[in-house]
């Protein structure tokens, strides 16, 4: 297998987009597009921050020996699911610009919090999803379960407590959606 399909491998396995991994990492999404289509040759520094960045074993991505793709212990405790969870929380918080002191900050946790879910050692409990929803403003659903259509539209609990504290904006909602129901069984 060649670092270029590694690579692949890598943002495939994550379920990473070229520019999100980029982002983790570092480099544009065009760079990473470039280097796993073998139009360009990965720098070290770039492997390097590959590594680092996403916990991937340095020497199973310079081809060196088949041991595990990654250095994270995906074992019960460890899961990759949690690394992913760290993963969406880690490029949504370099997207936002923030710091990890920053975001512990506005979710009333610790830069150790932040860096143990970012790195797959901690769990995203669903009050701290709650937490995240609104410190970002994307919905909880795509912080624990990767739910895309949840992340830039979220549906989370303060549009429900909105609702419910207005009758007549939650009927105009349930009217409009009655009608785009109608409209689609014709």
């Amino acid at each position: 297998m060649t670092i270029a399909e590694r690579i692949a491998l890598i943002r495939n396995t994550l379920g990473l987009t070229y520019g999100r991994m980029g982002s983790l990492c570092g480099y544009s999404g065009e760079y990473i597009k470039h280097v796993e289509s073998g139009k360009s040759k990965p720098k070290a520094m770039f492997l390097e921050s590959v590594s680092k960045s996403l916990h991937v074993n340095p020497e199973w991505l310079g081809g060196k020996c088949e041991v595990s793709m990654f250095l994270v212990d995906f074992e019960e405790g460890s899961s990759l699911e949690k690394n992913e969870k760290g993963l969406r929380i880690k490029s949504t918080r370099m997207e936002k610009g923030l710091s990890q002191a920053e975001l512990a900050a506005k979710i009333r946790g610790t830069t150790k919090t932040v860096s143990d879910i970012e790195n797959g050692k901690k769990e995203v409990t669903p009050r701290m999803a709650l937490r995240l929803e609104k410190a970002f403003g994307v919905g909880s659903d795509w912080i624990l379960y990767g739910d895309e259509r949840n992340k830039e539209c979220p549906v989370g609990d303060a549009m429900v407590e909105y609702l419910k504290n207005h009758p007549e904006d939650r009927k105009a909602i349930w009217n409009k959606m009655d009608t785009q129901e109608e409209m689609n069984e014709r």
